[in-house]
């Protein structure tokens, strides 16, 4: 099964217009096949890129905080196609003013890095190109590089940093254009770290080396599938999937990375805790969210290795402001180690995980021993030759799985005999009493009888 990385490459340009957002491709409601044509898409050739969905039928590549559609592109290294697209305005070069690119990838196979080809770059008015990216093979790897003009192949400075075939990255670049020749500099990021401003990470940066051909507006995005060398060689370029392309201007880079939105649509809805815990023989989830807005539901997803999920319920949320707390009964877990996150989704299907928790039933909390039971005046004592240091909670359930008592205390480590005096309002009857010790997320469950 592909993992799924993102990949997005910021394009950082002195360009001049307006502060707007020139590009949003994220071949929605496309028909399989080629890409020439579709959603303003020009190609000569009918040796196309191609709309596709992935091999895992998701259909889309995507990755967490960024918007992507329903559908991918596909370059295969077939001869012949160059697809174009054209911003929704043309951007005039000009100092003090930048554009953004942003976009997904996940790499298939790739040549080596002295046969690769750039597979995006930034398009003019009059048909030149520069800011290039480039996908080579590096053994089992890949290497991303990026070039300011186009020389023939290999041509591209790569990253030291080789990344996974079938993984989606995120990647920006940042292309400043200066006044003069051979000066403009052109940063490649990987996987960074989205902030208000801007990426931030360790990039690549490069100075030297022709600025390319941008006689002309800068007025779209151009991708690549097969290249002939000055020398009438052709080389295929990666093979890859391609997916939400934006590209955003503004009067300063802050300005033109706010209209950009890298980070996608904030989804509406804020879980501020989320835990598992053993209970009554399964696994009880609990959630407290705050601010849901247009949301529809959220779905509960299992694993066992903490990589491969499948859903096994889902909760309706009630979308009624303030803070909330859901909560969800796995009465069938799995044996052993149980890994649990959420998916919470919009009316809209845009979608985001939460954090992934752990509950570990075969982790032993060692020799815990309940006495007596059935349980009578209120008192009960646990002991254990050797219980772990660490802060507990012991917690006592009724059978509709209300709590009925809660208290805490801690340990040093070794031996412990613990005492318990239950409050008067705990009636005769089963119970579930739990203990729970949050430095290894784990609990315990015992049934006893209060008489």
């Amino acid at each position: 099964m592909k993992k799924s990385l993102l990949l997005v490459i910021t394009l950082a340009l002195y360009t001049g217009g307006m502060a707007q957002l020139n590009i949003n491709e994220n071949f929605t409601g496309m028909t399989s096949g080629n890409l020439g044509g579709q959603n303003g898409w020009i190609s000569t050739t009918i040796n196309d890129v191609q709309v596709t969905a992935r091999t895992n039928n998701l259909g889309a590549l995507t990755y967490p905080n960024y918007t992507s559609g329903t559908s991918s592109i596909r370059t295969d290294g077939t001869a012949g196609a160059d697809p174009v697209k054209a911003f929704v305005s043309n951007v005039g070069i000009s100092s003090n003013s930048y554009t953004y690119i942003s976009f997904l990838v996940n790499v298939g196979t790739a040549n080596n890095e002295a046969t690769s080809l750039p597979t995006v770059a930034l398009r003019t008015a009059l048909g030149s190109n520069l800011c290039y990216f480039y996908i080579a093979r590096d053994g089992s790897d890949v290497k991303f590089g990026i070039s300011k003009s186009e020389g023939g192949t290999g041509d591209g400075d790569y990253r030291t940093q080789t990344y996974l075939l079938n993984t989606t990255y995120l990647i920006v670049i940042g292309y400043s254009l200066i006044t003069g020749s051979s000066n403009d500099v052109m940063s490649l990021y990987v996987n960074p770290i989205l902030g208000s401003l801007g990426p931030s990470g360790s990039p690549l940066t490069i100075f030297s080396g022709s600025d390319g051909g941008y006689s002309g507006a800068i007025s779209g995005l151009q991708l690549f599938q097969n290249r002939t060398t000055p020398s009438f060689t052709t080389y295929s370029t990666a093979d890859a999937q391609f997916d939400a392309f934006r590209g955003a201007s503004g009067a300063t880079s802050a300005e033109a990375w706010t209209n950009l939105s890298p980070m996608g649509v904030i989804l509406p809805v804020t879980i501020s805790s989320i835990k598992a815990y053993e209970k009554q023989a399964g696994i009880q989830l609990d959630w407290t969210v705050h601010s849901e807005v247009n949301l529809s539901h959220y779905e509960i997803e299992r694993s066992a290795d903490g990589r491969n999920f499948a859903t096994i319920g889902q909760v309706t949320a009630s979308n009624s402001g303030g803070e909330k707390t859901y909560g969800f009964f796995d009465a069938n877990p799995l044996s052993g180690t149980n890994f649990y996150r959420l998916r919470n989704i919009d009316i809209d299907a845009t979608s985001k995980y939460s954090n992934i928790i752990r509950v570990s039933l075969d982790k032993n909390i060692v020799g815990i021993q309940l006495y007596p039971n059935p349980v009578t005046n209120g008192i009960i004592s646990f002991q254990s030759a050797d219980l772990s240091k660490g802060s507990y909670t012991i917690r006592l359930y009724n059978l509709a799985g209300q709590q009925v008592y809660s208290s805490n205390f801690a340990h040093l480590g070794g031996a412990i005999n613990q005492t318990i005096q239950l409050p008067s309002s705990v009636n005769r009857g089963m119970y579930s009493l739990e203990l729970y010790t949050k430095a290894i997320e784990r609990v315990i469950a015992r049934k006893i009888i209060v008489q």
